[in-house]
């Protein structure tokens, strides 16, 4: 028998140990209680099995090469374990019929047990029992008599098996079974040729860790593209930075006449599980400040106080009312949270997504990720990066979400914990301010009175004309600077 025969048989043997345990437990179920419906999975399970024994007919035909004594045998047995399959499913198909046409749940029962005949299961498990040790003898017998030196084809066949994209999960665990099976077939025996053979198998598995382990990074590529969106950081890019040393306050301790809660103290904290909310106006400059504060050393460095030894990450999402569906949607929000946890650690994909990432099948843009899958998703981020993790999460501007408000509101808080923080910023609208109302706030459109003269001051004082009316008269340029701050705030009070 050929190698690639062999470890074909080999899976062939799992296949038979596992159907087979499933035949005998519903047969007994069925004589047991009279179970209609367990008849449909009987049949289901009578027709894997012979489907297996077909599959072993067609190898053994298919082999070119004259059938030993021992694969002829296997043959004969195969054929008639497989008429015995087919009569079986036949035998059951009589009782399915016979049960659907009862008129009620109890002469279903009694019409399955009468014609219950444990003689027919008992024949054909006895016909599995005997194709089943023959698979095992002709595998074994293999072993003995081949020379070692064609098994480099069992290595071949084996890699390119492994490495198939269309492998599912299932599939190849089937594949490490055989193979391990076929481990424990060749300690049993002894000789020089199995002792070779037995390194070859060895490191035919630590072949198949490699390949494996290269398809599961294959297949978390995939799914980062399929979260990714072109669109997701172009409000970021879009928001210009802050002026000077415009925000500089926003670290440091609040003013007696200006109350508002700590930011400092809110990053640095160890028992914060509230979101932090900053408010403000149109044109006071939520999205400034938050990209300021994403990127400024001294966030840093209080977050990483609260982290400690923990990993720290600081995933954004900016909302944009004028942008792409996704830049403004639930799903957009998710997807780029996930992909920017993800993409910095690799290991938690199969955790996020296990379906996925075991199912083996195509990922395709025509099936974008859905509401359900990504919140799902993000709940089992939650609680498998939690033991390592210490998340901030930056979401600006809900005001612009197109959707219910109060539900983004209420989904925010409640992804904050003690292993996450959660930074938000929204015009004060009323959906937001009621869920928000418990949690650490500033109005900002209060807190920018400095930052605003400093800027017009700023821009009047780099432009020639006011360089020239300064020259004039400083009284006409002081005004100017006044009407301008307060058409700044005429707009304000208008929001």
């Amino acid at each position: 028998m050929e190698a690639l025969l062999a470890v074909g048989l080999a899976g062939n043997v799992v296949q038979f140990v596992q159907f087979s345990g499933q035949l005998i437990s519903l047969a007994k179920e069925i004589k047991k209680r009279g179970a209609a419906s367990s008849l449909l999975d009987l049949r289901k399970v009578a027709q894997n099995l012979t489907q297996q024994t077909r599959v072993i007919v067609t190898r053994l035909k298919a082999n070119t090469a004259t059938l030993e004594q021992e694969e002829q045998h296997l043959l004969d047995v195969a054929v008639d374990c497989e008429k015995a399959g087919e009569e079986f499913i036949k035998y059951i198909n009589e009782l399915i019929t016979a049960s659907k046409s009862s008129s009620s749940l109890g002469s279903v029962r009694s019409s399955i047990k009468i014609k219950w005949r444990h003689g027919e299961i008992e024949a054909y498990i006895s016909k599995l029992n005997k194709l089943q040790g023959s698979l095992w003898l002709a595998t074994v017998l293999s072993l003995r008599t081949r020379e070692t030196g064609n098994h480099h084809e069992v290595l071949e066949h084996l890699k390119s098996t492994e490495a198939g994209n269309g492998a599912n999960q299932q599939n190849e665990d089937e594949l490490i079974k055989a193979l391990n099976l076929l481990h424990d077939l060749v300690q049993q025996q002894s000789g020089p040729k199995l002792d070779m053979l037995q390194k070859q198998m060895d490191l035919c598995m630590e072949d198949i860790q490699k390949i494996r382990s290269s398809v599961t990074d294959i297949r978390e590529v995939e799914i980062l593209r399929w979260l990714d969106f072109r669109q997701r950081s172009w409000r970021f890019e879009e928001v210009e930075g802050a002026h000077r040393t415009t925000f500089d306050w926003i670290f440091r301790e609040p003013q007696a006449n200006t109350p508002w809660d700590d930011f400092s103290a809110h990053l640095s904290g160890a028992k914060v599980s509230l979101p932090y909310f900053i408010n403000g106006k149109a044109g006071s400059g939520k999205s400034t400040l938050i990209k300021y504060v994403i990127s400024h050393p001294h966030a840093r460095a209080r977050l990483q106080e609260w982290a400690g030894q923990h990993k720290l990450l600081s995933p954004r999402f900016f909302f944009w009312n004028v942008g792409t569906k996704l830049q403004k949607s639930h799903t957009g929000m998710l997807r780029t949270l996930l992909l920017s946890v993800l993409t910095q650690y690799h290991d938690l994909i199969p955790a996020v997504f296990p379906t996925l990432c075991a199912n083996g099948i195509p990922i395709t843009d025509d099936e974008p990720p859905s509401y359900v899958e990504l919140k799902s998703a993000f709940e089992r981020l939650k609680t498998r990066s939690a033991f390592f993790l210490r998340m901030c999460i930056f979401i600006d501007g809900i005001d612009e979400f197109e959707g219910d408000h109060r539900d983004m509101s209420t989904f925010l808080c409640s992804i904050a914990s003690p292993a996450i923080k959660v930074v938000v910023s929204s015009r004060p609208i009323n959906a937001c301010l009621n869920v928000f109302k418990s949690c650490p706030t500033l109005r900002l459109h209060d807190l920018t009175q400095n930052d605003m003269s400093v800027f017009i001051r700023d821009i009047l004082g780099s432009h020639p004309t006011m360089a020239a009316l300064q020259a004039e008269t400083t009284k006409k340029a002081a005004t100017l600077e006044a009407e301008l701050h307060e058409k700044v705030e005429l707009t304000w009070s208008l929001e």
